[in-house]
Formats: C-alpha cells, structure tokens, sequence
C-alpha cells in the first residue's frame, strides 16, 4: 500500500456525481478533458475506485510523488492552482480543474513535491 499524490484527466465522457446519496439529485458536472489532483494513503485502490465511477476506458490515472506527507503537499497545490479549482454545486472549491492541461498539472506538482525530496 503506497500514499502520494496523483493526476486523473476524463477522457470520453462528462461526468456528473448526482448519483451520489449524500449530495442528492444535484452534482458537480466534470467535462471532458478536465484534469484533477488527489491524495490517498492507497494508490491501487484509488485507481480501482475511478475504475468503478468512470468506467475502464474514460480516465488516466497517474501516480506522480509517492509519500506519506500527502496532507501538507495537497495543501500547497490548491494553493497554486487555486484560480483553476472547479466550484461545486454547494459552493466549495473542488480538486477538478479547468484551464489547464495535465502536463502543465504535472509540472506544478512536481515543482512543489521537489521540496519534499
């Protein structure tokens, strides 16, 4: 089991996560080729998850820095990527994003996970 930081971008489909009980009928659209950030204390399960929500062939799914120290990294990539942030349709600022690419993602995370070894 592996902690770190990863990229997913939605490639076929929008996604919408009305279904989900805990937000009701409302839900944040994702459009296709929006990009995201994470972090998960396990890597393999998170892919399995974005498996089961977006279908085998509707995502990538990269792990970019492996560490236990995934609270404090996340932190500083909303900070930098705060005007890209998606808000929800309950207000609060997402990790989806718009207006970037996923290499230019990448690179931003890299940057900041450098700090950290």
């Amino acid at each position: 089991m592996e902690s770190g930081i990863y990229v997913v971008e939605l490639l076929k489909e929008n996604y919408t996560n009305a279904h989900e009980k805990r937000i009701g009928r409302q839900g944040s659209l994702v459009k296709k080729g929006s990009v995201k950030f994470g972090k998960t204390t396990d890597l393999s399960r998170r892919e399995k998850d974005y498996r089961k929500t977006f279908g085998e062939d509707n995502f990538i799914f990269k792990a970019i820095f492996i560490t236990k120290d995934i609270s404090k990294i996340e932190e500083e990539i909303k900070v930098e990527l705060n005007q890209h942030r998606i808000i929800g349709v309950r207000g609060r600022k997402l990790e989806w994003l718009t207006g970037i690419t996923l290499s230019e993602l990448i690179k931003v995370i890299q940057v900041i996970s450098n700090k950290y070894g």
